[in-house]
């Protein structure tokens, strides 16, 4: 099946991942609600950009994405996005084929992905998988055949992401002081601040958080910024209450603006047996009501970032050391998630971190 259009999709689209992923799996679900919300003119996307799904019934399903905005290198490139498949090449190589078909037929010159729409939404492919690990909250989770077909289809590796994972104590946060200990000083003179944020900070700052979001993570490929209702849906009270009050911090200048964020949540993975494969995906934790049954918990840093006229100062070492101290003793371990590798939150986390995964987008010339 072929649909084109913002309202393309309908039940078959949501079954193919129930025929991949088990019932026992580690599988985070998917909000059925959301992701109909984003094929609909309720996502500004739509009001320029052009969409191409294929759905195999029980096999696979893919979406093209084409936006006048998606522009790399001087070039028009096509993302694909949604992708979940059996292991079968073959029905892949037919769908993509008459999508490519389509993306170059509408101007695009390459295919990246998988990214859904933009970088608000899921994105990229982890890569070396294994099944049986499990997923954090955002952490892409897909069989170990994926980049196989991609392979098979003519894509290669284009951007790599990685996670990276240490235990976490005073010793631990000791290292990353240590090396941003020449920056405390200048911090202190500029007239920086670090304060954790709670719910009413949070929704006094908010739509300011969504103008700095652009400042910050404007440069990183695929991002497009949605519009202020959006981003208020997208980053409201839901999310807020997944947060940790005591490592989501912000750093605030002399003029009581928002400088760099640090956006954590702790690692709700092992209560995701509890919850019925078909609620997860509109199953929404709470901090309040779910650290509590945590065993062994762990922080994932899932978002760190710093405005660009303060870069290179160590304030986004400065602020994961905050945030870091803050959560010694309450958390196990932590992870600095899903960052684009050669990114600074990587490196100034390496000192201390012990294992890895890594991610990657993969891009196709048409």
């Amino acid at each position: 099946m072929q649909f084109q259009g913002s309202n393309a999709i309908d039940d078959a689209f949501f079954k193919v991942p129930r025929v991949i992923y088990p019932v026992d799996s580690q599988w985070h679900g998917e909000c059925e609600s959301h992701i109909r919300g984003l094929f609909s003119s309720a996502n500004s996307w739509h009001e320029a950009g052009q969409v191409h799904v294929e759905v195999d019934p029980g096999v696979m399903r893919v979406v093209g994405m084409i936006h006048p905005k998606q522009i790399i290198a001087g070039e028009v490139i096509g993302f694909f996005g949604f992708w979940e498949t059996t292991d079968n090449p073959d029905r892949n190589f037919a769908a993509f084929a008459r999508m490519e078909k389509w993306l170059r037929d509408s101007g695009a010159s390459a295919l990246v992905g998988p990214i859904n729409f933009n970088t608000f939404h899921a994105y990229r492919l982890r890569i070396a998988a294994n099944l049986k690990q499990p997923a954090f909250a955002g952490e892409p989770f897909n069989p170990e055949y994926y980049e196989r077909i991609l392979h098979k289809l003519g894509f290669e590796p284009y951007v790599f992401y990685r996670s990276q994972f240490s235990e976490l104590s005073d010793r631990e946060v000791k290292v990353i002081e240590q090396h941003g200990e020449k920056y405390a000083t200048l911090l202190h003179d500029k007239g920086f601040r670090f304060l954790a944020i709670d719910a009413e900070i949070w929704q006094s700052r908010l739509e300011e958080l969504y103008r700095s979001s652009h400042d910050i993570f404007g440069e990183n490929l695929g991002f497009q910024q949605i519009k202020y209702r959006e981003f208020k849906a997208f980053a409201g009270r839901d999310l807020y209450e997944r947060l940790c009050p005591r490592s989501t911090i912000f750093a605030f200048d002399k003029e009581d603006r928002i400088a760099g964020v640090h956006l954590a949540l702790p690692d709700y993975s092992s209560l995701m047996p509890s919850i019925p494969l078909h609620e997860r995906g509109e199953f929404k934790f709470r901090y309040e009501r779910d650290f509590c049954h945590l065993s062994n918990p762990g922080l994932i840093v899932k978002t760190i970032g710093v405005l660009p006229e303060y870069r290179r100062h160590g304030l986004l070492r400065t602020l994961m050391v905050h945030a870091l101290r803050s959560a010694v003793g309450h958390y196990a371990w932590v992870c600095g998630a899903t960052a684009l590798e050669g990114n600074p939150s990587n490196r100034g986390g390496a000192p201390i971190m012990t294992d890895v995964r890594r991610y990657a987008l993969f891009r196709k010339k048409l």
